[in-house]
């Protein structure tokens, strides 16, 4: 149901609608809720048609006359909610647009992916890292990769789950580290591991100690402060290369850290080959990393998937000199699309044979992590 209670047409068709849900934040004082005109749920979440929300906002921010007249406390909750907005398109939009990307992937010289969140499970969600898996967009990518239509990925995850998927290393530049992987800090080997390789008490130490000047940790012998991020690199596993025994530490990028040079420039010459960007569960802000979008091939094509706004949107729908459209924008989740996607790269006997075989790939997936 739409949660406007003046829309004409209530119902939320998911395959025909295009969907806005945010969540605002109840003020402290009690409000008079029979005098709103949005049913907003008790945790403070909505749903609406998109023009509905669009409607909203106007009335609201551009003094648009409309059918109804906000109050001074719920357009206070509206504002709020307009910085939680998410996007979902009408399944049969994200069915057209699939067809037309498959197109413009089959068309592309030197196609990369830019990848940030692809899926909903994290580690402070609770979920450990050596349980997670790839999800279908993860295969999805490695499938076009394997396909040779896909020719890099750039990726601002450190889960691991692009490499567990088969994507090999010199075919991605993983911007923030891996949290399965740790470098010798002497003669700079690297060590894959099947778990989670950070030394989060060593962190913590020195991260406590900054913000309350004391802490009941106990430091490790090994920890050393990162005059950058100030927090414990080192993981307390040393090299098993002959006469080395240098302290490993993680490859993660905190805070205040610098990119690994390496690691950036690789992504930084497959952006400029780029002639086709799928951007994917990334809302294109966190710079250097974002600033590579900026590098690719013109006429700049662009696929963004993800729930929330770009800067990139308006470039999605740019045209070639004969009116076609060069690139795509997708609302929605990337595991929904890539599964129409999929439908137009592979023929429909070849799409049945890979999917029906996920079981076998996570049987792989489970012997290459540590099981808890």
């Amino acid at each position: 149901m739409c949660d406007l209670k003046y829309c004409k047409s209530s119902t939320l068709d998911e395959v025909e609608s295009d969907i806005v849900e945010v969540k605002t934040v109840w003020p402290k004082r009690r409000v008079k809720t029979s005098e709103f005109h949005i049913n907003w749920a008790a945790n403070g979440e909505a749903r609406f048609h998109e023009n509905c929300w669009t409607q909203i906002i106007s009335s609201i921010k551009r003094n648009i006359r409309s059918a109804f007249k906000f109050s001074a406390q719920e357009k206070t909750l509206v504002k709020e909610a307009e910085k939680t907005a998410e996007f979902r398109n009408a399944h049969k939009k994200i069915i057209e647009e699939a067809k037309h990307v498959s197109d413009l992937i089959k068309s592309s010289e030197h196609c990369v992916a830019f990848t940030e969140k692809v899926m909903e499970e994290a580690e402070e969600d609770g979920v450990p890292y050596e349980a997670l898996r790839p999800t279908y967009t993860h295969e999805a990518l490695h499938k076009l990769m394997t396909d040779r239509y896909l020719k890099y990925i750039i990726s601002q995850n450190g889960d691991g789950l692009h490499g567990l998927s088969g994507v090999q290393s010199d075919k991605i530049s993983e911007l923030h580290g891996n949290v399965f992987l740790e470098i010798c800090e002497k003669c700079k080997r690297q060590y894959n591991r099947s778990f989670y390789v950070m030394d989060d008490v060593g962190s913590q130490y020195f991260e406590e100690l900054d913000d309350n000047g004391k802490t009941d940790i106990k430091k490790p012998k090994y920890a050393v402060k990162c005059k950058k991020c100030g927090l414990s690199h080192r993981t307390g596993r040393k090299c098993e290369s002959k006469g080395c025994s240098g302290y490993l530490q993680d490859s993660i990028i905190n805070f205040r850290d610098l990119l690994d040079d390496h690691i950036f420039k690789q992504a930084e010459v497959n952006s400029e080959k780029c002639d086709l960007m799928l951007c994917l569960g990334t809302t294109l802000t966190v710079t250097p990393a974002s600033d590579l979008v900026e590098k690719i091939k013109k006429p700049q094509r662009y696929v963004i998937c993800n729930r929330q706004l770009t800067d990139k949107d308006s470039a999605c729908s740019s045209t070639d000199k004969d009116g076609n459209i060069q690139g795509s924008r997708i609302f929605g989740d990337c595991d929904t699309f890539f599964k129409e996607l999929m439908k137009n790269i592979l023929d429909a006997e070849e799409l049945k044979k890979w999917e029906s075989e996920r079981s076998d790939r996570m049987k792989v997936y489970d012997s290459q992590r540590t099981q808890a």
